[in-house]
């Protein structure tokens, strides 16, 4: 079944109202261990969330450093206006895919994604995108479902039987491929059991060095403005 970005949002617009309470534990939860896994950054920092849903992590990172300027982007128009709700004008949110973000090279100190790489239809461009938005100074954390258990290996084989906004759940040698040819270096890879049926991985690194980052000065420093 082919994943397209109508799709995706069309489901989504579908189940943004019910979406934060039937989806309270596993939102809870999942976000916990992304936010666990972002460093603390410095006020001021820029930090994207791809894929921000209704807005949980990026309200559990103004509740924990109100002094980030934060931006989310989804495709769907529905969850957005959840997260406008929800979070008010302290973040810029807009309608964009992961594979086509609609912002600057190097713009952003903190790329993150949670539960969101799984429904895209082209995660290798996807990824690529988070690679060329990041500064090189930045680093990235991505939150997935892992396909290595066997509860994960059938919820995601009835998935993409059944549901056409679900593309794939990867095994954690997939998505480290996925994510090293994208142009992003990884700094650790781990696995999360947050129930009986969830289980997530989470990555964090940065942006794989460029020949352009190999020859500059060994004293020059990046620019975190």
């Amino acid at each position: 079944m082919r994943t397209s970005q109508a799709t995706i949002a069309q489901s989504y617009d579908a189940q943004a109202i019910e979406y934060d309470r039937r989806w309270a534990q596993y939102l809870r939860r999942s976000t916990q261990v992304t936010l666990t896994a972002l460093p603390r950054q410095a006020p001021g920092a820029r930090v994207l969330d791809i894929g921000c849903g209704t807005g949980a992590l990026l309200a559990a990172l103004l509740e924990r450093n109100a002094g980030l300027a934060l931006t989310g982007v989804d495709v769907s128009a529905a969850m957005l206006a959840r997260a406008a709700d929800r979070l008010g004008a302290q973040v810029t949110l807009c309608r964009a895919p992961a594979e086509q973000l609609p912002f600057e090279d190097a713009t952003f100190d903190v790329v993150a994604s949670a539960s969101s790489l799984h429904h895209w239809p082209d995660p290798m461009r996807g990824l690529a995108e988070m690679a060329r938005v990041l500064k090189p100074s930045g680093v990235f954390v991505l939150t997935d479902w892992c396909r290595e258990i066997w509860p994960m290996r059938l919820m995601d084989g009835y998935l993409r039987l059944r549901d056409p906004a679900h593309h794939r759940a990867l095994t954690r040698r997939e998505l480290a491929a996925l994510v090293t040819g994208a142009g992003l270096s990884i700094d650790s890879q781990t696995l999360h059991r947050i129930d009986w049926l969830w289980q997530l991985q989470v990555l964090t690194g940065r942006r794989a060095k460029s020949d352009a980052d190999q020859t500059r000065n060994p004293g020059q420093e990046d620019d975190h403005a």
